[in-house]
């Protein structure tokens, strides 16, 4: 066998019967296709390696992008419902403040105090929140506590009226033996004012916001994500004879 550039050759001898040769019988192969195949594949190992390197260090970089977005996604979301929390909060306030002064004017004080005392709490509320912070930027998850939510409700009774305005009837259908809930206080009571000035903001020209709570025992396992385990709950349902939510509203309803 004889390889010239990119041909092969193989012959084999026929010979007489005194050993000498007659003839050749061969074969000649054309293998430059085989050699490039060859040299493609031994340069295709040689830069594997680097190439695998490469990639990887283009998806790292792609996830950290990803998650730097992500990032600031989150912190848009936490920003916005701050500044919602606070603008309720501030709500509170301007209205209490405002009735205190007319008050004064009009020389009417019998309920000067209580609404001052709304501005009191609601400026406790927006410290509670304040210190929050923190824990968020610290990604530090919040220990909740045993509360009862129709305590928290009743608490709330007169924030809530200063806030929905006299054009909003309030009703309380709360159960008797209700079961403790485990959450954070601040965050319970956030949660509760922004239903409720959501729920005014539906009912332009008026209607009825109920607070109710009842005891619910969940048997069957979670199938969506959202669906809480199995287990006893206290349950709270805010209600409103409002408009209700466009669906672009509906989306973002738990942002």
């Amino acid at each position: 066998m004889a390889s010239t550039g990119a041909n092969v050759a193989r012959a084999v001898a026929q010979r007489a019967e005194d050993g000498s040769i007659t003839r050749w019988i061969g074969t000649n192969t054309d293998i430059e296709d085989q050699k490039a195949t060859a040299q493609a594949l031994a340069e295709l190992n040689a830069t594997l390696e680097e190439q695998v390197v490469y990639r990887t260090g283009e998806l790292m970089a792609a996830e950290e992008a990803l998650r730097q977005s992500q990032k600031m996604e989150a912190v848009g979301q936490l920003t916005g419902g701050i500044a919602h929390d606070f603008n309720n909060l501030l709500t509170v306030i301007l209205t209490s403040t405002a009735f205190a002064i007319r008050d004064v004017e009009k020389g009417t004080l019998d309920k000067t105090t209580r609404r001052l005392q709304n501005v009191i709490e609601a400026g406790e509320r927006g410290a509670r929140l304040t210190a929050q912070l923190p824990s968020f930027s610290r990604r530090q998850r919040l220990e909740p506590v045993v509360l009862s939510l129709n305590d928290t409700i009743r608490g709330m009774g007169s924030l809530l009226a200063r806030a929905l305005g006299g054009s909003i009837w309030i009703k309380s259908e709360l159960c008797p033996e209700l079961w403790h809930a485990m959450g954070d206080p601040p965050q319970t009571e956030m949660i509760i004012l922004n239903l409720a000035i959501n729920a005014r903001d539906a009912m332009a020209m008026g209607g009825t916001l109920c607070f109710s709570t009842f005891n619910a025992e969940i048997t069957e396992p979670a199938v969506r994500p959202e669906d809480p385990e199995p287990g006893r709950y206290a349950v709270l349902s805010i209600q409103d004879s409002g408009s209700g939510m466009s669906d672009d509203t509906l989306l973002k309803a738990f942002e």
